[in-house]
Formats: structure tokens, sequence, C-alpha cells
């Protein structure tokens, strides 16, 4: 409990801004938007607690921040997927967003303003060793760089939704593999590290998956394939089976590809026809 509400400010200010995710007691709720025109008691007790009292981390549960990178749209969709992951089995308390250089100090979510963390300062705070990291944007340069960073030295658990099927006794997962909704995954697999599985995603068994691969909406990935590093897969696209694509390509959307694929290559069209450096 802080002397007044100034001190409680300035106490919400540095803790957060050192990576401790703090906040008020509450917001009262005839404050709210919703209940802004309903009756209300006297609430001057209530009121008197808001301004000094402040809730700090005490559960064992991890704390978990998500890399936007200026893409506030994807991490908003992470934001969702961690939600969902704890309305099954309560796993993780959001920290907030972290950014490069943060044009601003929070966003937005609902009645809930999540703190934008500035990643220099973050990871120079002991909160960093104390925190889970999730990835929040589809860019394989910048999880390439994040793979290279920070995963040897910081913890990044896969975040698997709730609806994901598969044989998860023999799927193999290295470090912060995003699988979002609806995805399926056979057995035998193995996956390396910040993959990021878009909704729908099917990947067939006996299938080798390197780092930093981003899979769009609906991508079909048969079975016994290899996949290197850092590759883009457009929406509905197709990898048939034994098909072996190497690191830096690009697979436009909706295209088939049916032979192998090298290094820094783009693929387009039906059966994978078009071949660009």
């Amino acid at each position: 409990m802080l002397e007044n509400k100034q001190g409680r400010d300035r106490f919400l200010t540095y803790t957060n801004d050192n990576g401790v995710m703090t906040r008020p007691i509450w917001t009262l709720m005839n404050k709210l938007n919703m209940f802004s025109n309903c009756p209300a008691m006297n609430l001057d007790n209530s009121q008197w607690l808001e301004d000094r009292v402040v809730n700090v981390p005490s559960s064992a549960i991890l704390k978990c921040a998500i890399f936007t990178y200026l893409t506030p749209e994807a991490s908003l969709r992470k934001f969702f997927l961690i939600h969902d992951i704890n309305g099954a089995e309560r796993k993780y308390n959001f920290a907030g967003f972290i950014d490069m250089k943060p044009a601003s100090s929070s966003m937005s979510i609902g009645e809930l303003q999540c703190p934008i963390l500035d990643e220099e300062t973050f990871f120079n705070s002991p909160a960093a060793k104390e925190s889970s990291f999730a990835l929040g944007m589809g860019n394989t340069k910048v999880l390439n760089k994040i793979n290279q960073r920070y995963v040897p030295g910081y913890d990044f658990p896969n975040l698997v939704h709730p609806s994901f099927s598969g044989y998860r006794a023999t799927i193999a997962m290295g470090k912060g593999n995003v699988v979002t909704a609806g995805c399926i995954f056979t057995l035998d697999i193995k996956i390396g590290n910040l993959n990021l599985f878009n909704m729908h995603t099917t990947l067939g068994h006996d299938s080798v998956i390197g780092d930093c691969n981003v899979f769009n909406p609906g991508v079909d990935l048969s079975e016994g394939i290899e996949i290197g590093d850092r590759n883009l897969f457009g929406t509905n696209c197709s990898v048939l089976q034994y098909v072996k694509i190497g690191s830096d390509n690009a697979i436009g959307a909706g295209a088939m590809v049916n032979r192998d694929i090298g290094n820094f290559k783009v693929s387009v069209g039906g059966a994978g026809k078009s071949d660009c450096d």
C-alpha cells in the first residue's frame, strides 16, 4: 500500500518500466463505461483503497511476454492464444508486449491496459530471467534474430492451442513454437525452434521442420517432408510427400510444391511451376 495516488502511480511506472508487471488493486465498477449511468452508493473507502493499493506478482505461474516488433495485430492473436491456453489449464500471467523502440508504453485490449516493454531495457533487467517469451510476429528474419540472440539463454515455451490434434508423445519440439487453433499433426515429427503454425495447418508423419519457419493458415504439409530454416509458406499452399525444401524460400499462397526446392527461391502456382531466385 502506497501513501497516496501519486505515490502509487510512481511505483506502477517504475516497476512496469523495469519488467515487473504491477497494477492497481481494481477499477471501481461505476467507472467502467458499461456502468457509468448506473446508481452507486458511497464508495469513499473503496476509492481510498484504489488510490493506494497495488497488486504485485505472487503466483508461481510463469509470466509471459510477447515479442511484437511493430506488428500489434499479430501480437493480439498470440495474446488470445495465451488466453485460450489458460482457459484449459492456468499456465501464464501475461507480462506485456516487447518492442525494439516502442512508440507508446501500453496497448489497450478492451478495458485492459497492457504494458509495451522496451527490448533493451527489459533484457537488461532481472525480470527477463524470470519470464517466458512468445512470438508475436511472422517475419522470418526477426525470428532468426530472436533465435540467435535470446533462445539459448531464456525460456521460450511451446504454445499449443487446446484444439490441437496430434500424437504428442511422438512429436519432438524445440523451443518457442506457436501452434494455433485447429492445427493437426500426426506422429513421428521433429520440429526445431520458433516456428509459427497458423490456423488449420496440417503436418504429416515422419516429417522434419527446422527453425523460424512461418506457415500461414491452411497450409497442408504431407508426410515425409524435410524443411530447412526461415521459410515462408503462403495461405493454403501444399507440399507433397517426401519433398525437401531448403532455407530462405517463399512459397506462394495456393501453390502446390511437388519437387525439391533449394535455397533462396520463390515458388508459386500449381505444381510449383515457377521458381525464381
